[in-house]
């Protein structure tokens, strides 16, 4: 019996919740992936994307700071990702990682 006499059940809906968050995270993490590569630029976004992408590409600096994680995560991405332009596959990267934020966001927020 529990501590307020309900028979243990705040353990088993705590179980419940954490389950509940993490398939809710997961569904966010399709929806949000979904709308991302569906309205994803096939070519170059303004800004320094092009810069960027062009850093990633040929494992080089882009201006200061650099952003040296970025560069190498985007050049392994334009290494595994088979398909599309070199600027699709950087951009559906960032995407994946837009859901990633979105589905951790609400994880923790469900907690």
């Amino acid at each position: 019996m529990g501590l307020h006499g309900d028979g243990g059940a705040p353990a088993a809906r705590a179980g419940l919740r954490r389950s509940g968050g993490l398939r809710g995270s997961v569904a966010v993490f399709a929806a949000v992936a979904a709308v991302f590569t569906v309205t994803l630029p096939r070519s170059l976004p303004g800004g320094d994307s092009g810069e960027l992408i062009t850093a990633a590409h040929e494992l080089g600096v882009a201006h200061p700071p650099g952003y040296p994680l970025f560069t190498l995560v985007a050049s392994l991405a334009i290494t595994l990702f088979p398909f599309g332009s070199v600027a699709y596959r950087v951009n559906l990267l960032c995407g994946l990682f837009g859901a990633v934020a979105a589905s951790l966001l609400f994880f923790t927020v469900f907690r």
